[in-house]
């Protein structure tokens, strides 16, 4: 016969109260619970400092090349000002990224994007998929590293077929 399990004399759970954001590195009382609130109220934990080495941030890409032009909607729709179209009583207006972040959003020159084929398939090297996609990637980054005073950061966009053959996007985003 086996054991009854012990009993445990912890709560199943605990609720916590949501932890302060911080949105300045010296005014303590620039904090709120809210990530987006925070933003359109204070600006970026980084304002003080920021904006002081760079009036912009420049976007390298890298990903197949259909999805380049989603790229450069999303890049714009980031540049302007959004009303929330749900949760409104949660979701403050968006201000565009200029304006909250207090620097300007950009591409980077043409060497900082490099596009791949639209099929894991057609990626050049050897072996399976994943193979060829570490591959493409190590490539990409080495690429990149001889121009890496051309950009900010870096968007690396996946397009995966699923099982269903629909279509999922991710997106990867990397700094200095």
């Amino acid at each position: 016969m086996a054991n009854p399990a012990p009993t445990s004399k912890l709560p199943p759970f605990t609720l916590l109260d949501e932890p302060l954001l911080s949105f300045s590195p010296s005014d303590p009382k620039q904090v709120d619970v809210h990530p987006l609130r925070g933003l359109v109220n204070f600006g970026p934990y980084s304002k003080g400092s920021f904006g002081g080495y760079t009036s912009k941030v420049r976007i390298a890409t890298v990903g197949p090349e259909s999805a380049f032009r989603r790229r450069g909607e999303l890049m714009a729709s980031l540049r302007y000002s959004h009303q929330p179209s749900d949760r409104a009583e949660y979701v403050p207006p968006y201000s565009g990224f200029e304006s909250l972040f207090r620097v300007k959003l950009e591409a980077a020159p043409r060497d900082a994007h490099i596009k791949w084929p639209d099929s894991l398939s057609h990626l050049p090297g050897d072996g399976d998929p994943q193979a060829k996609l570490f591959q493409a990637m190590d490539g990409a980054l080495r690429r990149l590293d001889t121009v890496r005073n051309d950009f900010d950061s870096c968007w690396c966009i996946f397009r995966i077929l699923g099982h269903q053959r629909r279509v999922r996007s991710s997106l990867m985003h990397t700094t200095r």
